[in-house]
């Protein structure tokens, strides 16, 4: 075996080991929730994103049983990013523009036309967990419904 192939199984064998740590950390945490007489709620940050902390209250606020920030996903598209810099020259823009975010707003083959923004959220299928609060009655309903364990 070549020395690069062998540190490419290490880095892959250390990334699930952080993922499968991740995912143990997150079910016991939620199951401390469920547990609890005291937490009406979990909050989830990944420790690699970065936000205005008013946003946790936002989440609060939005009074939801899931509640979470549609985050960029860790690639960038070049080639949009390089067509929208050229377009407008604004890099913040063309950064947002050539980014798939964790959101799904529906399971069907076409998504929706028109995507409703309400108090700065919009109700989608799903999201992901890296800026997420969820409520007691959400993860009640995912055991009740057998969802989870």
């Amino acid at each position: 075996m070549c020395a690069a192939a062998g540190a490419a199984l290490r880095l892959s064998a250390s990334a699930a080991a952080r993922q499968a740590e991740i995912v143990t950390a997150r079910d016991m945490l939620a199951n401390m929730v469920l547990h609890s007489d005291t937490w009406d709620a979990l909050l989830f940050i990944d420790s690699d994103m970065a936000f205005h902390p008013d946003l946790v209250l936002k989440l609060a606020a939005a009074d939801a049983e899931v509640a979470a920030a549609a985050c960029p996903r860790r690639q960038l598209d070049l080639v949009r990013f390089a067509n929208a810099s050229r377009e407008h020259g604004n890099i913040a823009k063309a950064i947002a523009q050539a980014s798939d975010f964790t959101v799904n707003f529906s399971w069907k083959e076409t998504g929706p036309a028109e995507i409703p923004i309400e108090n700065g959220f919009v109700k989608a299928a799903a999201v992901g967990m890296a800026i997420a609060l969820i409520g007691k009655s959400a993860l009640t309903a995912l055991v009740q419904a057998k969802l989870v364990e």
